[in-house]
């Protein structure tokens, strides 16, 4: 037997339901907006960082330190940063402890954030996991849904109603 199983989540959806979703015009401008967003902060975060390892590099060079180079290696720009202002190895430990109590709380805080929307949504496990890493695409998805069921709700209401009257 051939049967294909198709899975539902909890907004009544299948999976070719939000192929189809996607294939909608609205939500294709919607996502090529998105994706022009992503490609120019990915753009401007690229150029930040080369314009700041470049500044690196010609700091520690003129400054005569050994390795004016490490300022191009995203993780050895610490350590160039901290040469260029002539303080000790303990400076690298200080900015990269702050930047693990700033990040962890920020990547924990956000994970529950998108878990409790995946519950009051699609209910799904892997839902959570999709909208932490890919929320450019997985936002518009879930509230182009919700819409779509509001509506339904809305008209179906509206049914009720004029069958009650009659």
């Amino acid at each position: 037997m051939n049967e294909e199983i198709i899975e539902i989540d909890s907004l009544g959806s299948s999976n070719n339901e939000i192929i189809d979703m996607m294939s909608n015009p609205e939500m294709i401008e919607i996502m090529s907006r998105l994706g022009t967003v992503w490609l120019i902060l990915n753009i401007l975060f690229l150029s930040a960082f080369l314009l700041k390892a470049w500044w690196l590099y010609n700091i520690n060079k003129n400054l005569g330190e050994p390795y004016p180079w490490l300022a191009w290696i995203p993780v050895f720009q610490i350590y160039s940063f901290v040469k260029a202002a002539w303080k000790d190895a303990i400076w690298i430990l200080w900015l990269i402890l702050w930047f693990i109590a700033l990040i962890i709380p920020w990547i924990v805080i956000t994970v529950i954030l998108c878990h409790e929307i995946s519950k009051r949504t699609w209910r799904w496990a892997w839902s959570t996991l999709w909208i932490f890493f890919i929320p450019a695409i997985m936002l518009p998805i879930i509230g182009y849904k919700l819409e779509e069921k509001k509506n339904i709700e809305n008209n179906t209401k509206k049914e009720i109603k004029k069958e009650e009257e009659l």
